[in-house]
C-alpha cells in the first residue's frame, strides 16, 4: 500500500529535495547559514541529521545565526528563534546591538516580551532605544520602554524618560 505524509516543516523545495537525498542517498547537502533553520526543522521532525547540523552550526557564532533566522522572510514560525535571543538578551545587546535593534518592531516586542527573557542591562536598552528613534524617527520602537526596569537605570535615564514621556506616549 502506498503512504503519504505531509511535512509540517516550513522548508523550501531545494532543501526538502537535499534532506531527503541525505537521508536515502547519504548525500550529504550543503548546509549554510541562509538554510541552517530549514534543515533544523526537519531535522527535528524526522529526527536524522542532528550530528551533521551541530558540526555546520559550529562554523557559525550562533548570535548571527538567530539574527540572521529572524531577518529571514521565509522563516514563517520565529517563536524558538525569538526565545532563544530573549533567554540570551544582554548578549545580543551587549554583542550585537545594532543589528538586534534593527529587527522588526514586532520581533522585537516578541523577544523584550518573552517571559524567560534575561535582561539586567536596562540602561544600555533605554539608550539604544533612544538611538534608534533619533536614527530612524520609528516611535513604533518606544513600546519595548515597558520592558525596561526603571527602578535599575541611573538617574540620568530615567530623567530623560520622564521629561520625554510626554512627546512619546501623547
Amino acid at each position: 500500500p502506498s503512504h503519504k505524509y505531509y511535512v509540517k516543516s516550513d522548508v523550501n523545495d531545494t532543501v526538502l529535495k537535499s534532506f531527503i537525498d541525505f537521508w536515502v542517498q547519504e548525500i550529504e547537502p550543503e548546509i549554510n547559514i541562509d538554510n541552517y533553520l530549514q534543515f533544523y526543522q526537519l531535522s527535528e521532525e524526522f529526527n536524522i541529521m542532528k550530528d551533521l547540523l551541530i558540526s555546520s552550526k559550529e562554523k557559525w557564532n550562533e548570535y548571527e545565526l538567530n539574527i540572521h533566522a529572524l531577518n529571514d522572510p521565509s522563516i514563517n514560525d520565529k517563536k524558538y528563534v525569538e526565545q532563544n535571543v530573549a533567554e540570551n538578551l544582554d548578549g545580543y545587546i551587549e554583542n550585537y546591538s545594532e543589528p538586534l535593534m534593527s529587527l522588526k518592531i514586532q520581533t522585537l516586542y516578541n523577544i523584550f516580551s518573552h517571559k524567560d527573557k534575561k535582561l539586567s542591562k536596562n540602561d544600555r536598552v533605554y539608550e539604544l532605544i533612544q538611538q534608534h528613534y533619533l536614527k530612524n524617527q520609528e516611535s513604533s520602537i518606544f513600546v519595548l520602554l515597558q520592558f525596561i526596569d526603571m527602578q535599575k537605570i541611573n538617574y540620568i535615564n530615567l530623567k530623560d524618560s520622564i521629561l520625554k514621556s510626554d512627546q512619546r506616549f501623547g
